[in-house]
């Protein structure tokens, strides 16, 4: 099934990528063309308009710097120096007053003069300092930079085709000029002729008025053109997410075809595996619960067969054997209330099954038991050996561990560390002879114990020391 799955996706992800790849190639590429051609145009049409506003400006300044010359009294009165009538001082003193006037009324003028055609001045308004730094005496229209700052200035001559009295200059402020309204252009500058490497971002008009003729330079704005392959590729985004949608929904009406059978004979099959793994957990706890049952017999049998028996070595022999084969019922009990009947708490088995041994003491509760168990789960293939060292273990204790004593304590600990189990039983009393191990000892509780531990892969050693300790070590 998830094969099946992999391959109608993947056949639908090819497909969505195919269609998108097609529609960028068939789409994108004119289209990107087409709103960068209208950006082009754009940035023309500011340039065509912003030299036609810089043609005007201009001659507008021209002709207000011709307007101050057209003042007929002062005018006359430059007549009759030149006549000779009136003196220098006269002149200006007559001229002042009305110069001024006449200059305080233009727009954007920042100073005026008037000048003989030997270079005596005759009159000046607003700033002289300026006006003297940049004059110039050849009638024309001239661009000043000075700090930062656009000027033009006008030389207007004075006088008639016969006669020529002298000029006035006039210096005019340029930065309404510059001044940038445009949505697409970032900014814009005059310049005298045309640059001999132009710039990549930059755009030149030529502007001419009143015989002088300069170069308009704007330089645009780089994002229009960025917003432009922006538009185009929302475009193309929207025309890729509706073909998405629409192979979407015809991908999903397949698939729900598709799905309706698949997923019918899905749920079938998972009713029957559910049916299947309800038989197979009834059937392990019938089983667990018949062999706890069957080893409980046995265990009674054993028990009343060590009763009816005079013979105190029979006698001790079945004891042992019932014992035994009690921990192996405890073992069945608890797979028979645990989940999956296969895992089991080592810290509620080891807990039942101490407290059973505990309970043969001949002195009764004179003897104490400290339990300190770790709560961890283990499988019952292990378990079942592990309960069987225990109880043997636990049994020799009752027997001989106290012998002759009325009190003692036994502690039992199982640990989990580093993947490793550590099983520690130890107790008070007389101490376990040296010539007794596991390894050589004619007694069956020692080999079967030694057998056992083999069985685990463990390892088991015997301390004597303030009474007997045994360890037992395996892996988890």
């Amino acid at each position: 099934m998830n094969a099946l799955f992999k391959s109608f996706y993947k056949r639908m992800f090819f497909s969505i990528g195919g269609s998108i790849l097609l529609g960028v190639s068939l789409f994108y590429l004119p289209i990107n063309a087409s709103m960068r051609r209208e950006a082009k145009s754009a940035f023309e049409n500011a340039m065509t308009v912003k030299a036609i506003e810089v043609e005007f400006i201009l001659s507008t300044f021209i002709l207000s710097a011709k307007s101050l010359g057209s003042r007929t009294a002062i005018r006359q009165k430059l007549q009759e120096y030149h006549a000779g009538s009136v003196d220098i001082g006269e002149l200006r003193n007559f001229t002042a007053p009305k110069f001024s006037d006449g200059a305080a009324v233009l727009g954007n003028l920042l100073a005026a003069g008037r000048f003989l055609p030997d270079g005596k001045s005759v009159s000046f308004w607003g700033d002289e300092r300026l006006l003297k730094k940049h004059l110039q005496d050849r009638p024309e229209l001239y661009r000043i930079r000075e700090g930062g700052n656009t000027y033009f200035m006008v030389i207007s001559r004075l006088g008639d085709s016969e006669k020529y009295y002298g000029y006035d200059a006039c210096l005019f402020d340029a930065s309404m000029i510059l001044r940038n309204d445009s949505t697409v252009m970032a900014g814009y500058e005059i310049l005298d002729d045309f640059p001999s490497n132009g710039v990549e971002d930059e755009l030149y008009r030529t502007v001419r008025t009143g015989g002088a003729a300069f170069v308009l330079a704007g330089t645009i704005k780089k994002r229009v053109i960025f917003n432009a392959s922006v538009r185009s590729l929302m475009i193309v985004a929207l025309y890729s997410l509706s073909l998405l949608v629409f192979i979407s929904l015809l991908s999903y009406f397949m698939l729900f075809k598709f799905m309706h059978t698949l997923i019918g004979d899905h749920i079938d099959l998972n009713n029957r595996l559910n049916n299947a793994l309800e038989r197979r957990d009834l059937l392990l706890k019938e089983v667990h619960h018949r062999i706890k049952n069957n080893l409980n017999a046995v265990f009674s049998l054993l028990t009343l067969q060590s009763g009816s028996s005079a013979n105190p070595t029979i006698r001790e022999a079945l004891d042992d054997a019932a014992s035994r084969v009690h921990s192996m019922g405890l073992l069945h009990d608890r797979l028979y209330g645990s989940v999956n009947f296969t895992d089991v708490s080592v810290k509620d088995y080891l807990s039942d099954l101490i407290d059973q041994a505990m309970a043969y003491f001949p002195i009764g509760g004179a003897v104490r038991c400290e339990k300190h168990i770790d709560d961890f789960i283990l499988d019952a293939k292990r378990l079942q050996p592990i309960g069987i060292i225990i109880n043997e273990l636990l049994t020799n204790i009752v027997k001989y561990a106290f012998t002759g004593r009325t009190e003692g304590t036994v502690t039992v600990s199982a640990t989990l560390a580093g993947g490793r189990i550590s099983i520690r039983i130890q107790d008070d009393g007389n101490g376990i002879p040296e010539s007794i191990d596991f390894s050589h000892s004619g007694g069956f509780g020692l080999e079967l114990i030694g057998s056992l531990v083999k069985q685990i892969n463990g390892n088991i050693s015997i301390v004597r020391k303030g009474g007997t300790a045994v360890l037992l070590e395996f892996s988890q």
